[in-house]
């Protein structure tokens, strides 16, 4: 019972498969949008505020799709349910916002020059994006190598994250604290922190933490490859859906066999079928 078991759930796996649904829905979108924007340029088609509107929520959407593809994954094999969950949830608010900022940006700009405090709005508005933005992507970035790696690798890791967190807290401080947008001045720097982050201890802090990033990101980028074509040979799924690197026992003929002769004793299956499988199994010996 239990290999006829494991058959129809690999039917039902090859029947609907989400993440290549998702993939290819967000590459003919990408496709189509990119089409419309020759088409612009060629002034087949105006470039009017709703066709921009359209052109801007194409990219957002395809863009977020794609990035959701890895928690996608997750939640079709039944891996991490919750917190693929509250990634993608974050992911789609993301989206929001940056759809809200064009939609902003794109129907007042033909006011943008005489409207100050709208302008002042709608940069504060862009600026929080940009600080979420970049907290998710470091935040999705470290819980999927959390995921991947479990307890190996522990030195590497504690590099990867540290790595990123600096730059990300880095980058986040002078967008929070060192500009400001205000109808005064229109744009106003912190001094005493853009002071601070010239300092030289923090800029070679930061410059080794950047490097390190780069450096470990393209390091488990290859990790990954390697565990998809080894994961290929073994014939099983890629190693970052489960976190760990595994190997499959085959299953035996005799345990075929024997499978089999338990199915017949217990009525599960009748003689006619349990020849016809034997026969089976004893050809692909």
């Amino acid at each position: 019972m239990g290999l006829f078991k494991k058959q129809n759930e690999v039917k039902q796996k090859q029947g609907f498969n989400v993440y290549s649904l998702i993939t290819s829905l967000a590459t003919v979108i990408l496709f189509v949008a990119v089409g419309l924007i020759v088409l612009g340029f060629r002034e087949v088609i105006p470039f009017s505020s709703p066709f921009l509107l359209v052109l801007l929520t194409m990219f957002i959407v395809s863009g977020a799709a794609l990035l959701a593809l890895p928690w996608v994954r997750r939640l079709q094999f039944k891996q991490h349910q919750i917190v693929s969950w509250v990634f993608i949830g974050l992911l789609i608010l993301c989206a929001a916002f940056w759809l809200i900022c064009g939609f902003l940006l794109i129907i007042n700009f033909s006011k943008l020059t005489s409207d100050a405090a709208g302008v002042i709005n709608i940069l504060n508005f862009l600026k929080f994006t940009l600080v979420y933005t970049m907290n998710y992507s470091i935040a999705s970035l470290i819980a999927t190598n959390v995921i991947k790696y479990g307890k190996q690798m522990i030195p590497f890791q504690i590099i990867l994250y540290l790595s990123n967190l600096i730059v990300d807290l880095y980058f986040t401080y002078i967008l929070v604290f060192c500009i400001h947008f205000n109808q005064e001045t229109f744009i106003e720097f912190n001094l005493e922190g853009l002071r601070w982050l010239i300092n030289p201890i923090v800029v070679t802090i930061i410059l080794i933490a950047l490097i390190y990033m780069i450096i470990a990101n393209a390091i488990a980028k290859r990790i990954e490859r390697r565990r998809e074509r080894y994961a290929k040979s073994a014939d099983e799924m890629p190693g970052e859906m489960f976190g760990e690197r595994t190997i499959k026992k085959p299953v035996t003929a005799q345990e075929k066999l024997a499978e089999l002769k338990a199915m017949l004793d217990q009525n599960l299956i009748s003689q006619e079928e349990y020849d016809i499988k034997k026969n089976e199994i004893l050809k692909n010996l």
